[in-house]
């Protein structure tokens, strides 16, 4: 899940159902349970295999969750020339709104703002003509985080008004409230940086 700071370490919505892996190869399944006990580089070495094997219609699902396992290892490089390679192959905008956000978080770390930021506008696109409200605001938060990492802290608050108007969870919320709390106190507005700081105490309590 996405943090506030510019640190994150975890991709957000990138969460995969195994029956999905399951279906494709009981590799795949391997793979996944892998990832899951942090073994990132015996998944990867599955999913390699897989990606030679695999029919050409799992092969960006794999792909994906190839890039995804090198994102968890840190290497961002990595997993952003696999996402990339993964986009353009997979058909459900469910996959897409995955890889997209992976993207643009593996560029954030990299500090390239302006690809993150536009692979981070494709996934909100996306989101809004799937009519996704979790998605959409998932993305509305990656750019005002983004915007807050860049220290565009106008930027941030209205991106961050946007998604905290609309969240679609409590966590977004709060992730929300905490980006406005921080561009606010950034700008040394001290009336909303307390008013932000008190809405996310509230939410987390």
């Amino acid at each position: 899940m996405l943090t506030v700071h510019a640190q994150a370490t975890q991709p957000p919505n990138t969460n995969t159902d195994s029956s999905t892996l399951a279906a494709i190869n009981p590799l795949a399944l391997e793979a996944w349970r892998y990832e899951q006990l942090g073994l990132y580089e015996k998944a990867i070495t599955k999913y390699e295999q897989l990606r030679a094997n695999v029919v050409s219609h799992n092969w960006g699902i794999i792909t994906f969750q190839l890039a995804q396992a090198y994102y968890q290892l840190g290497h961002y490089k990595s997993a952003t020339t696999f996402a990339q390679q993964a986009l353009p192959q997979l058909q459900q905008a469910v996959w897409q709104m995955k890889a997209l956000a992976l993207l643009s978080n593996s560029y954030r770390q990299q500090q390239l703002f302006i690809q993150a930021t536009t692979a981070a506008n494709e996934w909100l696109s996306l989101a809004q003509q799937m009519q996704n409200a979790f998605e959409t605001n998932a993305a509305y938060l990656q750019l005002s985080s983004i915007a807050l990492t860049k220290q565009q802290f106008n930027q941030a608050i209205q991106l961050a008004g946007n998604a905290y108007q609309a969240s679609a969870t409590t966590e977004q919320q709060l992730q929300a409230a905490t980006i406005l709390n921080k561009s606010y106190e950034a700008l040394q507005n001290k009336a909303a940086s307390y008013h932000w700081l008190h809405v996310k105490d509230s939410i987390a309590t």
